[in-house]
């Protein structure tokens, strides 16, 4: 089985979700793009810029 990740501006992250319950296209969200700061699941895990210092 194949899977695909999407991008989506959040201004068309309602009318995507729209469109794909409409073609009953099973799907979940990973999460959401931040300004340098890693979260998954609600769940901080730090900041881009403290993780690369030096690199």
């Amino acid at each position: 089985m194949g899977r695909i990740l999407v991008e989506v501006k959040s201004e068309n992250e309602d009318e995507f979700v729209d469109v794909l319950t409409d073609l009953n296209v099973p799907f979940f969200t990973l999460g959401h793009i931040t300004k340098g700061e890693i979260r998954i699941d609600d769940m901080s895990l730090g900041y881009i810029d403290k993780m690369t210092v030096g690199v």
